[in-house]
């Protein structure tokens, strides 16, 4: 029975490399999902994963909220494109409405097929993604707490007041302009703040 526990004591450092290896690579995903390169943080909290052995954490969220935001930037590429097509149909529709000069009535109706689609959309809401370390703090947007980081938060455009918490203690506060159909990513790490003093030694 004795030989056993020997084999068991060089499994923790292994283990250590792996985390420490695995969050290296949670800060670097939090980093590209600022620079909303959402393809290389999908790559380095996937790696992030499965460096660590034991489940938990707040990474298989951030990998959530990272795919959900490539898959989003790619429709969005895809929608871009085709808007330009449409203009030029948009433009064509004047020059045959200007040799009619003599009946304007049949030019307001050509006017008010085109006013409707502009008015239809609504404005698109903006996207606040809030990530902390450690995570599991208190997201408050505008005084009110709505969720807890990693967060993942549709809003409507306009400026907020953003603040991280942990219970009544508010750690850090920003003001955030969402823009219509925006990403706006905010990554603080609070970890010192949330240290505890160390009592002064005689």
């Amino acid at each position: 029975p004795a030989p056993t526990p020997p084999v068991a004591a060089p499994a923790p450092p292994a283990e250590d490399a792996n985390e420490g290896l695995s969050r290296a690579r949670r800060a670097a995903g939090l980093a590209a999902l600022e620079d909303r390169d959402y393809d290389i943080a999908v790559r380095e909290f996937t790696e992030a994963l499965s460096l660590r052995r034991s489940p938990g954490g707040d990474l298989v969220e951030l990998l959530r909220i990272a795919t959900d935001l490539q898959s989003r930037e790619r429709d969005r590429a895809r929608v871009e494109p085709a808007r330009p097509a449409r203009e030029p149909a948009v433009t064509r529709t004047p020059p045959r409405a200007k040799p009619s000069r003599a009946s304007p009535s049949r030019a307001s109706p050509q006017h008010t097929k085109e006013e409707p689609p502009p008015v239809l959309e609504e404005p698109r809401n903006g996207l606040l993604l809030v990530t902390s370390t450690p995570p599991g703090l208190v997201v408050q947007v505008d005084g009110k707490a709505v969720d807890m980081t990693p967060a993942r938060l549709p809003l409507r455009p306009g400026t907020y007041r953003v603040a991280l918490a942990q219970g009544e203690r508010r750690l850090m506060e920003e003001t955030v302009v969402l823009e219509e159909d925006g990403v706006h990513s905010l990554n603080r790490d609070v970890s010192e703040q949330l240290a505890p003093p160390a009592p002064p030694r005689p």
